[in-house]
């Protein structure tokens, strides 16, 4: 019974065990991973732009692009940062 009670897994186990295999997915099948579901192409007026392109070819051109013409956002990032930012206006305050 103390087997049973005893912590099998720490959390940065649990992490590590979860993130590798996404990690090797990603690098090994970037066309299942970026999908035209999850981005979207902008213009310079910042006016999305129907596009007609595979999932493939769209994972071929999202990993040929240069840095500067990738702009990454998260709906999870934004809320953690706004997060963090209302906690330092916060503490600003006080």
């Amino acid at each position: 019974m103390n087997f049973i009670k005893e912590k099998l897994f720490t959390r940065k186990d649990l992490l590590t065990f979860l993130t590798i295999p996404l990690i090797l997915w990603f690098t090994v099948f970037p066309e299942f991973s970026i999908t035209a579901d999850c981005c979207s192409v902008v213009d310079e007026n910042g006016q999305i732009v129907e596009f007609k392109m595979d999932d493939r070819e769209l994972a071929m051109a999202v990993l040929a692009a240069d840095e500067d013409e990738i702009v990454i956002k998260s709906k999870i990032w934004e809320m953690i940062t706004n997060w963090n930012k209302e906690a330092h206006d916060e503490r600003s305050t006080n």
